[in-house]
Order: structure tokens, then C-alpha cells, then sequence
């Protein structure tokens, strides 16, 4: 084969080599939303809607914070789940336009609190982790607030009563602590359920509108909600 021949071939299959590639998708998230086998709901619901477009994805579980940085700066190429607005502080992400998922953040305790809103939390010892962006803009007022680095330091201190309040995603909070063994904390009253998306780093603008439709079209042919349904 002449070189120009070789050179030609190159750059046709230099594209399918490309797509062919896993996309690097950062998240924080655990059971039952995100599992190190790739099984959990987030997971495979973001699986399948890449699948659809051609694409297959390698998922990574980092700490909340580092989970989001490395895709704003390129290290990896997308990143979820998170509250839409990231965007204002992070410059180089781009959202997809549909959720991938609701959560239902709960406070954690080892007593009935009486929970009805984010200033409810005042009088209490609370904790949550660094890097959730939704629980520091709401709760940063408090005057006992604990910012740790992860959610086994965040039950840990609920545990041993140096913490009154832990607020946490409701079914990853119960997954963790029936894996961890602890009975005497429960989840005592709900703040907020939010939607949740995908961001993209800027590199794949292109992406964001179509893994959007796909996550629509998932919705709509049911396909999402067997997932979700047997992921629980």
C-alpha cells in the first residue's frame, strides 16, 4: 500500500476508532445510584442512552468535588448526577438537557427531629459532605455546620453522636448504613427532592442535545423506568 493510500485509510477509520473509544464519566454517587460493577440505576440508565448514539462509557467513582473538577478541566469527559447551574462556576461544562434522576435528600438521624425546611436544621449539629453543591448553597447559614470528605466520615460522626444531623441522599444513606451495619440511625424527614442531570466537558457541546433526546426517548418507550424499577 502507497503511503498516500495508507494516509487515506487513516483518516476513515480514524473517526470509528474515535467513537469507538469509552467516555470518561466521573460521579460521586453509590448504591443504588451508582455501583464499581456499573449496575447501579444512574449507571446503566447512562449506559443505554450512550449505547443508542455509539458510544460506550467507562464510569469512575471519585470524591463529590474532584468527581466535577476533573471534567471542568478535560481529564474526563463527563460527569453525573448534579443540580442544573453549575455552569455559573464551572465555565467549561455543558449540560444535558434532561434528568437522569431525582433525588431525595433526607435528613439522617439517631432521634425524631421535627424536619420543615432548611432552617429547621438550625438549632442542630449538622453535617454533610464537600463538594454538594445544593446542601452548602442551602445550609451554609447554619452556625454548627461540619463539611466532611465522604459519606462513611459524615455516618461515622452521626454514629458516635458527634453529629445531631446528617443530610444525605435518602436511598444511598439507607444502602449505606444497612451495608455499614448501623441501626441506630434513621432517615426523620425529607428537605427537597430535586432533579438531577449530566454535564458534558465543553469538547462534546455536540452530545449534550442528543444524549438528552435519547434520555427522552427512554422515558417514553419505558425503557428508563424497567431500569430504574430493577436496579432498587
Amino acid at each position: 500500500m502507497s503511503v498516500r493510500l495508507a494516509i487515506i485509510a487513516f483518516l476513515l477509520l480514524a473517526p470509528a476508532a474515535l467513537a469507538a473509544a469509552p467516555l470518561r464519566f466521573t460521579t460521586s454517587h453509590a448504591a443504588p445510584h451508582s455501583t464499581a460493577d456499573g449496575t447501579g440505576s444512574e449507571d446503566l440508565v447512562l449506559k443505554e442512552a450512550l449505547r443508542r448514539l455509539g458510544y460506550q462509557a467507562r464510569i469512575l467513582h471519585l470524591p463529590s468535588k474532584r468527581s466535577i473538577v476533573n471534567v471542568n478541566i478535560g481529564v474526563d469527559d463527563g460527569h453525573f448526577s448534579r443540580i442544573p447551574g453549575l455552569q455559573a462556576s464551572y465555565r467549561n461544562l455543558v449540560l444535558v438537557p434532561e434528568p437522569i434522576c431525582t433525588f431525595e435528600f433526607a435528613v439522617f438521624s439517631k432521634r425524631e427531629l421535627a424536619i420543615d425546611g432548611w432552617d429547621s436544621l438550625k438549632p442542630y449539629r449538622t453535617g454533610v459532605i464537600g463538594g454538594w453543591m445544593i446542601l452548602e448553597r442551602n445550609l451554609a447559614h447554619l452556625p454548627k455546620l461540619t463539611v466532611v470528605a465522604n459519606k462513611e466520615s459524615l455516618f461515622s460522626m452521626l454514629a458516635k453522636d458527634r453529629l445531631d444531623a446528617a443530610v444525605f441522599e435518602l436511598s444511598e444513606g439507607v444502602a449505606l448504613l444497612k451495608q455499614a451495619g448501623i441501626t441506630n440511625v434513621r432517615p426523620t424527614g425529607t428537605l427537597v427532592k430535586r432533579d438531577l442531570y449530566v454535564y458534558l466537558n465543553k469538547r462534546h457541546q455536540a452530545l449534550a442535545g442528543r444524549l438528552a433526546t435519547a434520555l427522552k426517548d427512554m422515558k417514553r418507550d419505558g425503557t428508563f423506568q424497567r431500569i430504574v424499577a430493577r436496579a432498587k
